[in-house]
């Protein structure tokens, strides 16, 4: 690197601020460089799309289903929402203040119809909030899909909420499921991007070093949902990383022991 090169690096850097506190970040977490990918076959697919192709046809499956969605991301899907609306469904979303503010103004610019559309936001904590208020108040949902924190202490509480809110037969969609922890340290020290929106959302010191391996999601969902609950995967629409499960129709009492 010449020193001119240097000399224009160290003032781009001072010009964002942010970034040199990313840099800041890598220099102080060197170990998180090299944390494991999930891997899985075929990683030829284009899994985004499967996914967003799947989420659509069972959520339109039947005109006027209502759906929940626990966890939007940052980025407003104007066209999947058109697509609701052709079907009429009812669309209730949960997250952060902020990135539902996000949404509501997108998807009014677009002049999108909201009459149908929900926001039940969070200020502070998670979103297991927004779901207690919705099984007080009696709320049933066709289809529910997390795609949230994906960590136990956030999402296990939020899973057995879904589940009171899911109406029986009902859909619930789970994205991420080989997900890790070590693996959003990995995406925070080599994407500027995800370290601006993630920095402060995880508290990895929560986690004993073996749990930081282990995905949360998939061990929610093979240990309470389906062994215990009777879920059981829709294996036409299910794939290595997004998990569609069906709520048993009827769910049996325990017995006595």
């Amino acid at each position: 690197m010449t020193l001119r090169t240097a000399r224009d690096l160290v003032s781009g850097l001072l010009h964002d601020p942010r970034r040199v506190a990313w840099h800041l970040f890598r220099l102080r977490h060197r170990d998180y460089r090299d944390r494991p990918v999930p891997m899985v076959e075929d990683q030829g697919q284009d899994w985004g799309q499967i996914h967003e192709r799947n989420l659509r046809s069972i959520v339109t499956m039947r005109s006027g289903q209502s759906f929940l969605e626990v966890g939007i991301g940052w980025t407003p899907r104007t066209d999947r929402l058109k697509l609701f609306q052709e079907s009429n469904i009812r669309y209730s979303a949960c997250d952060f203040a902020a990135v539902c503010e996000r949404h509501r103004k997108t998807f009014k610019e677009a002049g999108l119809d909201t009459s149908n559309i929900r926001f039940l936001p969070n200020q502070v904590g998670t979103y297991a909030w927004p779901l207690m208020e919705l099984v007080r108040t009696g709320e049933q949902f066709d289809v529910a899909y997390l795609d949230g924190h994906h960590t136990f202490y956030v999402d296990l509480p939020a899973v057995f909420l879904i589940d009171l809110l899911l109406k029986p037969g009902g859909c619930l969609l789970l994205d991420d499921i080989v997900w890790t922890l070590n693996f959003m340290k990995r995406q925070l020290y080599h994407r500027s991007g995800e370290w601006s929106f993630y920095r402060d959302m995880y508290d990895f010191d929560e986690y004993a070093t073996d749990q930081q391996a282990i995905p949360h999601i998939r061990l929610i969902a093979e240990s309470i949902l389906i062994a215990r609950l009777g879920y059981q995967q829709l294996e036409q629409f299910t794939t290595p990383f997004w998990w569609a499960l069906r709520k048993p129709d009827v769910r049996l009492a325990p017995q006595p022991r």
